[in-house]
């Protein structure tokens, strides 16, 4: 999950005209999960590389700065893009920032990057004098480490210049990323086309209730059109990638053998809130495609040049936990 993210980061960057190593993508990616709540990176890419990216030579351990208004606090942030961190390392790291914090309170700057001295400084005067010291330090890494055993040498930092610290390791940082992806925006309300009225395989448990249909490739193709930037993806797994040797069968077989497409594609997979199985057609609300973006993206960009429609396999589920949730309620009531 973690690299699917940066990777997204560092396709943004590009098409931006920056060169940034995965390292400083990681960067990105905790800032923008940590402090603006989001992994809408194109949203906020200047303020995240102009005005919280620190990372870099002389940078006094600080990776990224931001300035909380909703707490009127700094956030500092040290990322370690690495699964060999030690406690000692982290406490080695943290005691860095804190000396850094020493020093611009005594105004010993000269040594530090022009971006530090610059962000840091921005953020610090923006404290007042009664919230003077409100720092919080979040130090992240893709290792895993005894959390227990990183804050009891931690909170012995001489002389602490922080009020607060927190850990988060690859497990914490997947669950941030998972949290945000489930309160993105979905697509809203869209009907399917498929091959033969009511043709489909059902499936229900405890929680989940599901359906198979085949859908034409034009109505994908639409739907593609109508929510590319409006949900269609934003629950997805992985994000369309270019691959020349994984898209050119895909390719292929749309052109030569589109009848065959059912037999060799594995498929889509659409997540939703709803959904009505309507004769020859399939009608989903809230609804975000989860897997086969890739897919998706090339029936989307090559149909036109298909000899004819062909169907594609879909797996439409949906959660019934809230229905569940609010039979209980009234079952106690």
């Amino acid at each position: 999950m973690i690299e699917n993210e940066l990777d997204k980061i560092l396709s943004i960057a590009k098409k931006e005209n920056h060169y940034i190593t995965r390292e400083k993508a990681f960067d990105v990616l905790m800032c923008s999960i940590y402090c603006y709540k989001s992994i809408d990176y194109k949203l906020n890419w200047y303020d995240l590389i102009n005005e919280n990216i620190t990372d870099g030579k002389n940078d006094g351990g600080i990776d990224f700065v931001y300035f909380d208004d909703e707490n009127t606090k700094v956030v500092i942030g040290q990322n370690k893009y690495s699964k060999n961190i030690k406690v000692n390392d982290i406490f080695a790291e943290v005691s860095k920032i804190n000396n850094t914090l020493y020093d611009f309170d005594k105004e010993k700057t000269t040594s530090y990057s022009r971006e530090v001295k610059k962000l840091l400084r921005n953020s610090l005067d923006r404290l007042t004098d009664e919230e003077e010291g409100n720092v919080e330090i979040v130090f992240s890494s893709t290792s895993q480490v005894s959390e227990k055993e990183v804050l009891r040498k931690v909170n012995n930092v001489q002389n602490s210049k922080f009020v607060e610290f927190n850990l988060l390791n690859e497990i914490e940082i997947e669950k941030v990323i998972e949290e945000l992806k489930q309160s993105l925006e979905v697509a809203k309300e869209y009907k399917f086309e498929i091959d033969k009225s009511k043709n489909a395989l059902r499936y229900e448990s405890d929680d989940y209730k599901g359906i198979v249909v085949n859908i034409s490739a034009t109505s994908l193709k639409i739907a593609y059109e109508k929510f590319e930037r409006d949900g269609l993806f934003n629950m997805n797994i992985r994000r369309y990638i270019k691959s020349k040797n994984v898209d050119d069968p895909i390719i292929h077989s749309m052109r030569k053998s589109p009848e065959d497409f059912w037999v060799m594609n594995n498929g889509i997979t659409i997540a939703c809130n709803d959904y009505i199985l309507d004769g020859d057609n399939i009608k989903v609300y809230d609804f975000s495609i989860v897997n086969g973006g890739q897919t998706t993206h090339l029936i989307a960009k090559n149909l036109d040049s298909c000899k004819e429609n062909f169907y594609v396999i879909c797996k439409i589920i949906k959660k019934k936990m809230i229905v569940k949730e609010m039979k209980e309620h009234f079952l106690t009531v």
